[in-house]
């Protein structure tokens, strides 16, 4: 059975909940086992304004450090309200406790920033082993690309938390990344959607653009298409040619572990 055509100047990308493990904190190490993370893009700006409230297993510490990318600017941290002291620098947060937390303190963070991230992306790149042309973190109007890797949200090295995320940009700029999609909607110039993971994950990257978002499914799997309008009249085939691929996995290795399927039209040349 023949593949569905490749689409041009893209590769296409499958955002599948990566990188799933089964270990949890290890105890006497502080440790991040959640994150609650609204998240608002301005592509004109190349910028980010987040809060993320964070579920922290202190290790009995009285103190914190999570890496955070330099680009940012911490606004706030606290603790059921009551803020907290806080140093930032060289891509490193730093949080005070207050004296008196039990040891393996369960504590719910709140940490409000901003950033901006504006990898550049070669218009015409040279032949590379590299497919994402040393772009880790771009925020723009072609589109957005956030690695696991550049910090755009605190987090404490082996963490392998959940994710619950709300994603919100202009009207039409779409946002995919690991996990099922709760919900998606566009009201008042503002395109929003929530995605969550049911597994601990090493890490979170995250893409958004102007996409058309099509959808169908698979058995129990959610399948989706986000092309660029010029690549939307493709998404059909894509979506019947994963049903099929999906149909013919599980017969031979079981269920598709994931919670969705889907395909992300690149905006790198």
């Amino acid at each position: 059975m023949p593949s569905p055509p490749l689409i041009s100047r893209a590769c296409a990308v499958v955002l599948a909940a990566c990188f799933v493990s089964l270990g949890g904190c290890v105890t006497g190490r502080p440790a991040v086992t959640s994150h609650d993370l609204a998240v608002r893009l301005d592509p004109k700006s190349n910028s980010l304004t987040a809060l993320d409230t964070l579920t922290v297993s202190t290790g009995g510490q009285s103190s914190l450090a999570f890496a955070l990318s330099e680009n940012a600017t911490v606004e706030k941290v606290a603790m059921r309200e009551r803020d907290l002291p806080f140093t930032f620098g060289g891509g490193t947060l730093r949080v005070a406790l207050p004296p008196g937390l039990p040891g393996e303190s369960e504590l719910p963070l709140t940490v409000s920033y901003r950033a901006s991230f504006r990898d550049h992306v070669p218009e015409d790149p040279v032949n590379t082993e590299d497919p994402g042309y040393g772009v880790r973190a771009t925020i723009g109007e072609k589109g957005t690309f956030l690695s696991d890797s550049v910090g755009w949200y605190p987090e404490i090295a082996g963490s392998r938390p959940v994710f619950r995320i709300r994603v919100e940009g202009p009207a039409g700029y779409e946002a995919v990344t690991a996990g099922r999609l709760v919900r998606r909607e566009t009201s008042g110039g503002r395109t929003r959607s929530i995605w969550e993971t049911g597994e601990p994950l090493e890490g979170l990257s995250l893409s958004a653009g102007p996409y058309r978002v099509r959808e169908a499914t698979a058995g129990e799997t959610k399948l989706y298409t986000y092309f660029y309008p010029e690549s939307d009249a493709l998404s059909e085939t894509y979506l019947a040619a994963a049903a099929r691929y999906l149909s013919l996995y599980r017969e031979l290795f079981g269920p598709y572990p994931f919670e969705k399927f889907a395909v992300v039209e690149n905006f790198f040349p």
